[in-house]
């Protein structure tokens, strides 16, 4: 069964491939993550909070811009610029 895509997952996939043309595996090897969360995360299922913070980093957005949610603790966390 394919799951629909939720709107951070949408969101996301413009941004690996429309606006950057990455694959899975270069948004994965730039935000330091498997290639299987950048998919799960693109399918709106669950991922850590850190890999979420990294994906977001490695697309130069905000955690809360891309997935609605997140601390700034967490951006820090992930070496986000203040």
């Amino acid at each position: 069964m394919v799951r629909p895509r939720t709107k951070a997952g949408t969101k996301l996939r413009r941004l690996r491939l429309e606006e950057r043309m990455w694959s899975h595996e270069e948004l994965a090897r730039r935000a330091a993550v498997s290639a299987q969360t950048t998919r799960k995360a693109e399918r709106g299922e669950r991922v850590s909070e850190l890999s979420q913070a990294r994906i977001a980093k490695a697309l130069s957005v905000s955690v809360a811009e891309l997935f609605g949610n997140g601390s700034r603790e967490i951006e820090l966390l992930a070496g986000a610029p203040l």
